[in-house]
């Protein structure tokens, strides 16, 4: 299975908003990452060999934005992470920044990914069939007004 497809699946499962890096890409060029307020979620790079036969993702814990000072929270973010299960891939020595595999089929280890990234999340919305009818008539009223003032 294709590193990015697993990306799209968790994100859906756990509706995670999906980004593309826009100004100054970071690796991978232009693929789809979850970002948060410490960093991000993305999948194994290009030629990356994964490390058993089930899907894996990576946490990106990093300075965001980057010249700001966040060794703190993400020596405690890493230390959530260890707890959680996930296996350090990069990280430790003087940087605190840190990358961690872990498991997307866990639930443990998914849910605190999207904890330690601070991932945003999509809105679920549901709404009942006199939401929906009094939403139809405000929006249709708007486009009467809005046509009329063009014209």
């Amino acid at each position: 299975m294709e590193p990015q497809t697993i990306l799209h699946e968790f994100a859906d499962r756990y509706r995670a908003r999906i980004t593309t890096p826009r100004s100054k890409p970071i690796p991978p060029d232009s693929e789809d990452v979850i970002g948060g307020k410490c960093g991000m979620i993305g999948a194994l790079f290009a030629g990356e060999s994964g490390m058993s036969a089930h899907p894996i993702l990576l946490l990106h814990l990093l300075a965001v934005p980057r010249h700001a000072n966040r060794d703190r929270i993400l020596r405690l973010r890493a230390k959530g992470a260890l707890d959680a299960g996930m296996k350090l891939k990069v990280g430790g020595g003087g940087c605190a920044e840190s990358v961690w595999y872990f498991d997307p089929t866990n639930e443990t280890q998914a849910l605190a990914a999207l904890k330690l990234v601070g991932a945003r999340r999509r809105r679920r919305v549901i709404l009942t069939e006199e939401q929906k009818t009094a939403l139809i008539a405000r929006l249709a009223t708007a486009r009467t007004v809005h046509q009329n003032a063009i014209s």
